[in-house]
């Protein structure tokens, strides 16, 4: 085994190492190489680990690379490769991880060429210049490998990958930054039914329809619908799930019981949509783990849960900006509370700024602007030691500003030493 991995070297590799022809493993990984991938790497064909990543390698990728057959490993990711995939790669039959991202590969790629790879169990080929078609016997019941991690971001996909029917032990899946439009099939859920997904990503596409009933048939732990023109009443994974991402989409609701799908969840956001009423109130059973919650620039309207900024020992980003909020901010803040960003702008917020506040000690940002706030200037703020950022704009704030260079006591409260 031989793992290269140190700053600040620079060049070309040492062509002795293509002497160790037992060496089964040779990782390079941050190093500031020159030129193409070294020849005598051919020579070491006993290698079941082939890794260049983060590395200045370029050129194409040679076609010997399908004479290491031993082969269950190979990452070429994240240097700068270009040209056309080697379609030599299919000879490596025992391969079970490819990982191809982050180069400038270009050219049309078909993912039925992969067939012949029955242990692949990883294949990435996202970010580069390619374009991704299945290509033949993508519907047939031709033998395709049992992935478990697919990877096809920005890989120029038109439509659903029909190659997913024949994937119902997928774990992860990344299509976004692509052309997808329409619904996902609900053959896919059908598919998914019932199992647990690490990764569903369908991000930065032209879905309109997720294809199924609301409450999803599968447990997803990063879920990722954004940028879409997704529709009607957010859906929502079975079992809950740790990352939800609903944001730059055209959903209307949420559902009333919200919390019960919201159990473990640390991530919640669903900005820019079209929500609208009130914040569910159940969403006060789920703040417990909520770390982020983001439904800014909607059409909610009513007051903000005292949940939410109460008794709050998890959420660390509370964003509301942009939406018809009314009434008084809630003022029992807790000693526990852990809000580092509290985003309450342009709403209709009255009323004073809550003196309990000063209860979290966290806080870095506090942006209550282009509200209806009736206050004095908050010079008590100041004893915040980590506030970065305070936007009052837009209000009803009254009384004098007090210039800290003025060395008087009633000044000296008024320093914002961070800010």
């Amino acid at each position: 085994m031989l793992g290269l991995g140190a700053r600040g070297f620079s060049g070309l590799l040492p062509s002795a190492i293509g002497e160790l022809k037992s060496l089964e493993l040779l990782e390079v990984s941050g190093l500031h190489l020159v030129g193409s991938m070294p020849s005598w790497i051919s020579n070491l064909t006993s290698l079941t680990v082939l890794q260049f990543s983060y590395c200045g390698l370029s050129g194409q990728v040679p076609s010997w690379i399908g004479s290491l057959r031993e082969l269950t490993k190979l990452a070429l990711y994240s240097c700068n490769f270009y040209g056309k995939i080697p379609p030599q790669i299919s000879n490596l039959t025992r391969l079970q991880t490819l990982l191809l991202q982050s180069n400038t590969f270009l050219g049309t790629v078909q993912v039925s060429a992969f067939s012949k790879m029955q242990n692949l169990t990883v294949l990435n080929l996202s970010n580069n210049e390619l374009h991704v078609v299945e290509g033949e016997n993508s519907s047939s019941t031709v033998p395709f490998p049992k992935l478990e991690f697919l990877r096809l971001a920005s890989c120029r996909i038109s439509s659903f990958p029909n190659i997913l029917r024949h994937l119902d032990g997928i774990i992860g899946l990344d299509l976004s930054d692509n052309q997808i439009h329409g619904a996902i099939p609900h053959w896919a859920w059908e598919t998914w039914s019932g199992s647990n997904m690490f990764l569903l990503n369908v991000s930065h596409n032209m879905f309109t329809s997720i294809g199924s009933e609301p409450l999803l048939p599968v447990h997803i732990e990063y879920f990722d619908l954004s940028f879409n023109n997704f529709k009607g009443l957010l859906p929502i994974p079975r079992g809950g799930s740790v990352t939800l991402d609903y944001s730059s989409n055209l959903f209307s609701s949420m559902p009333l019981d919200l919390y019960t799908y919201l159990n473990g969840t640390l991530i919640f956001k669903a900005s820019r949509n079209r929500l609208s009423n009130n914040i569910p109130s159940s969403m006060c059973g789920a703040v417990w783990s909520l770390q982020v919650i983001d439904l800014s620039y909607n059409n909610l309207s009513g007051s903000i849960p005292s949940c939410l900024m109460e008794d709050v020992s998890a959420l660390q980003v509370l964003n509301l900006r942009g939406n018809k909020l009314v009434g008084e901010l809630p003022d029992h803040i807790g000693k526990g509370c852990a809000i580092e960003v509290l985003d309450l702008s342009d709403n209709w917020i009255e009323g004073k700024i809550p003196r309990s506040l000063v209860a979290c000690r966290n806080l870095e940002l506090l942006d209550i602007g282009s509200n209806q706030i009736s206050d004095s200037f908050p010079c008590w703020l100041s004893t915040l030691p980590k506030l970065q950022v305070l936007v009052l704009k837009s209000n009803k704030f009254t009384g004098k500003l007090l210039n800290p260079s003025y060395n008087t006591e009633e000044a000296n409260k008024c320093e914002f030493t961070e800010l």
